[in-house]
């Protein structure tokens, strides 16, 4: 790195006002595509609608992940052939063209299929961007233009369920304006991104490569044979693992312990809203670290807040577990999300991106594959026995939203009426929309008055 001392690297608005249009392109896409992740908060519920069961709605979202995985992977793959501003405008075009589709299809084989291509075109742009942004950027800036990234990741993120909710009561209960203005902002963004973003980047100002592994051959091959790059994907891979936990074990342990879930989603609340207000701040600081300390001192942040869990549960320790792991997701997420772009080795760098994507793939605020495919079994096997607990587990951020009202579920369905375990989660979805309505709308309130 060019520059050591935290006092000589460019601050927030520096790097960003300094920036190349190229760049600022980028992070408006960069929360456009986020935005995309209302679908892992409506398709369970869109997809019990047109009258299927809950096991297989649960499928389509275990589909839509998988999608994700292959996307990181074509993605690192077509930004190296194709070149940034093709691979931008394939992903965003695909993306809004199938988010259209959903639309009119009634078929179950088609669903899947076409859910399964909007995880991936719409993951193709996160290696892309990731890419661009790097080889426009120079040596000192990496680290706090991949805070930026992740800041517009967590923006769009957040913004992306209330968006949602606002839609789809706007159109009465229906999910025609939900699908129909994402797919015209994708198509929109892929008209830009067309027009805004250089075929290639000749002249790259990105970091200086620090892997000596990846010298010859090409294609993902040539990353995996380099060995300490390999052990940094394997690391995401766990680290991953361990903070789904909070998506996953967590709610039930909350449950099982006999708490109200509101400490649970002011929990999941504090943790937005702690790295959405200090990750850009404390990377001023940081970013003028070794990468490798401030990656260590995170991630054994994060360890030790899961491990927190682990004393008796009462709302003080979810709290404080919560906030001990987000400061570790603070210090070290620039860094891991800027790592894959210094170690990469100028024609490979978009495989290093994307194989560390795909190893942490969704792990922003509505979580991974790892989280979505793992209760596949358990909800199947709890529909048959007439036990809802997985229903209600994978149906969490909907309830949290309030979404939908039981007389809409009603309305448009059509359930099998064998299938006790989808009458069941028709039935927890009109209880869990009357308790949590006045919530959401303060939590909603809290988010405007804070952000806006």
């Amino acid at each position: 790195m060019a520059a050591t001392g935290t006092s000589m690297k460019p601050g927030v608005w520096a790097t960003f006002r300094d920036s190349p249009l190229a760049a600022k392109t980028i992070m408006v896409g960069v929360v456009v595509n986020r935005l995309s992740s209302f679908l892992t908060i409506f398709l369970v519920l869109y997809v019990t609608a047109l009258g299927y069961s809950v096991g297989q709605a649960v499928f389509a979202l275990g589909a839509y992940g998988v999608g994700g995985i292959l996307g990181s992977i074509v993605g690192g793959e077509m930004v190296g052939r194709l070149g940034p501003r093709n691979a931008a405008a394939i992903s965003m075009a695909a993306t809004g063209v199938l988010i259209a589709l959903l639309l009119p299809l009634t078929s179950y084989p088609l669903l899947i299929v076409t859910v399964t291509l909007i995880g991936l075109s719409a993951q193709i742009f996160r290696p892309t961007s990731a890419t661009l942004l790097s080889d426009v950027t120079p040596d000192d800036r990496q680290v706090m233009i991949f805070a930026i990234w992740r800041f517009g990741l967590n923006l769009g993120g957040t913004i992306a369920p209330l968006l949602g909710y606002g839609l789809y009561y706007l159109a009465h209960e229906q999910y025609t304006l939900v699908f129909l203005s994402q797919a015209v902002v994708a198509l929109a963004y892929a008209v830009a991104a067309w027009r805004l973003l250089p075929t290639r980047v000749t002249a790259p100002a990105a970091a200086t490569p620090v892997s000596a592994g990846s010298g010859g051959g090409s294609g993902y091959l040539a990353v995996l044979r380099d060995r300490r790059y390999a052990l940094f994907v394997l690391v995401v891979l766990v680290h991953t693992v361990v903070y789904q936990q909070y998506l996953s074990t967590l709610p039930l342990t909350v449950n099982a312990v006999h708490l109200n879930i509101f400490w649970y989603t002011l929990a999941v609340s504090l943790n937005g809203a702690v790295v959405i207000a200090l990750e850009l701040p404390a990377t001023k600081f940081t970013q003028g670290w070794p990468t490798r300390i401030p990656i260590m001192i995170g991630l054994a942040l994060v360890g030790i807040g899961f491990a927190v869990y682990g004393l008796p549960l009462v709302p003080f320790v979810i709290l404080s577990g919560t906030l001990l792991w987000s400061l570790g997701e603070i210090v070290s997420a620039p860094s891991l999300f800027a790592y894959p772009a210094i170690a990469g080795a100028g024609r490979l760098k978009s495989r290093y991106i994307a194989g560390v994507g795909a190893a942490r793939r969704g792990r922003g605020r509505r979580g991974s594959v790892h989280a979505r495919v793992g209760p596949l079994a358990a909800i199947r096997h709890d529909a048959r026995r007439g036990d809802d607990r997985a229903v209600r587990r994978l149906t969490k951020p909907a309830h949290r939203l309030g979404l939908p009202r039981g007389r809409s579920l009603h309305r448009h369905a059509r359930p099998d009426r064998s299938d006790r375990g989808a009458v069941l989660g028709a039935e927890t979805f009109q209880q869990a929309s009357h308790v949590t309505m006045n919530r959401v709308r303060r939590q909603a309130k809290f988010q405007r008055d804070l952000f806006v």
